[in-house]
């Protein structure tokens, strides 16, 4: 899978498209309107001052699981 570059435009990739690592996308920002979009996503931020924004979606596995889940609430 690619990982993708971000923009200005608060906009991520589909998080289907997660690498098998977790890494969805790389860059942006760590605005308060970026942040609440992610999160709303799945997408998480990580970074080291210096390095770029590394954006993950650690929780495609478990999103999928429960989607096809008996689970109440799931």
């Amino acid at each position: 899978m690619p990982i993708f570059r971000l923009v200005d435009e608060i906009i991520f990739p589909p998080v289907h498209l997660t690498s098998e690592s977790g890494i969805l996308a790389i860059g942006g920002d760590l605005s308060p309107g970026r942040i609440l979009e992610a999160y709303r996503q799945g997408i998480f931020p990580w970074y080291s001052e210096g390095d770029p924004i590394v954006w993950w979606s650690p929780i495609r596995a478990l999103y999928c699981f429960l989607m096809n889940s008996e689970y109440p609430g799931a």
